[in-house]
């Protein structure tokens, strides 16, 4: 056989192959598929994080792990120590993720070497803000983690956030927020998931924000906001503890 027949054969099976991987390679780009993420300012920094999460994990000793993006990585310090670091939780969260991130990090150890009876799960806005996803895919999104809970998880009990509203009354994102935490309301099955939706503790009567628990940008908490969630938590995660 010549070299050129040969190299011919060569690209021919080559790209059998590619064809073959690209039939069975899960579509990428949608809410429910796993994919890991990245930070926009420093592309391998995504990945140190996700380590740290994996390795304090299996230093073990862990009763009560928060999931879920910048809303769970941005507890105040004192807060979080006053509240929750004395029921023996951590906190894992990375600004910017999907529930397509989430899904990837909980396929990718940092479930591992613990046996928490409680995982707090916040996840979904920025599958509308940064994705575009439908409120929809956003909650098939939040199935397909509960789902990879439970296998790496049997024994835990998992307290489902809704997502908080953003922006101002009548923005088209509250009716997509509105929308998903109805949607994820029908994944409680009163036992092993509950879901909690604090949503109406942050609005006034006429829908407007209440003034002083959201940071300028309309979407993540301030500091008193964080103690309004801490406080419709406590009860519904010391429920989910007994």
């Amino acid at each position: 056989m010549t070299r050129f027949r040969a190299a011919l054969l060569v690209a021919a099976l080559l790209a059998v192959v590619a064809v073959a991987v690209a039939l069975t390679r899960p579509k990428p780009g949608n809410a429910w598929t796993p994919a890991a993420g990245r930070f926009a300012d420093d592309a391998a920094a995504w990945q140190t994080v996700h380590a740290g999460f994996a390795m304090r994990s299996k230093q073990g000793g862990v009763e009560v792990v928060f999931l879920g993006d910048s809303y769970t990585h941005g507890w105040p310090a004192d807060l979080w120590a006053a509240h929750f670091a004395p029921l023996g939780a951590v906190r894992y969260g990375i600004r910017g993720d999907g529930t397509a991130q989430l899904l990837w990090r909980v396929g990718h150890g940092e479930l591992d070497g613990i046996r928490p009876r409680v995982v707090v799960l916040m996840v979904g806005l920025n599958n509308a803000l940064l994705v575009g996803d439908s409120a929809g895919d956003a909650v098939r999104g939040v199935a397909a983690i509960l789902a990879a809970i439970r296998v790496e998880q049997p024994g835990a009990k998992v307290l489902l956030v809704g997502v908080l509203p953003v922006f101002d009354a009548g923005d088209p994102a509250r009716a997509w927020v509105a929308e998903f935490n109805a949607r994820a309301a029908h994944l409680a099955d009163g036992t092993a998931v509950r879901v909690l939706d604090p949503g109406a503790d942050f609005l006034t009567a006429t829908g407007d924000r209440k003034p002083g628990l959201y940071d300028p940008d309309r979407v993540h908490l301030a500091p008193p906001g964080y103690a309004v969630l801490a406080e419709r938590l406590r009860p519904a995660l010391a429920e989910a503890l007994k």
